[in-house]
């Protein structure tokens, strides 16, 4: 089959953006990584990493956006970016509010901010 030339939409309206070299799911999630990497410039995190799998429960795990590490380089949190709330992201809060590692912030665009709703997670004591 050939080729149609048309470029497919992502079923949310999510556009694919390169910041630094990597391509992002949405501007929203560049913005964010764009966001993180001043933030460690500036010395206000240590340091970040991007598409970070979690296995919540046997045989259900996500990949979350970003997990960000305090000036010390403990674990501190996870971020993920959401344009739509979807059934999956849903399933995903329930569930990382018993079994998940450590807070999750889901973060929506909001103007030129963020609105952020935060998952506190059972941490494995």
């Amino acid at each position: 089959m050939a080729w149609s030339g048309k470029v497919r939409r992502h079923k949310y309206d999510a556009q694919r953006t390169v910041f630094d070299g990597v391509s992002y799911d949405s501007k929203a999630e560049a913005t964010r990584a764009r966001e993180l990497n001043l933030l460690e410039a500036a010395g206000e995190i240590g340091r970040w990493k991007r598409q970070v799998p979690v296995e919540l429960v046997k045989g259900f795990s996500c990949r979350v956006d970003f997990l960000v590490f305090s000036t010390d380089n403990t674990s501190e949190h996870f971020e993920d970016v959401k344009g739509m709330e979807t059934q999956r992201s849903r399933d995903i809060k329930r569930l990382w509010a018993v079994h998940g590692p450590l807070p999750l912030v889901i973060l929506k665009r909001k103007g030129t901010g963020w609105t952020r709703e935060i998952i506190q997670g059972k941490p494995v004591v």
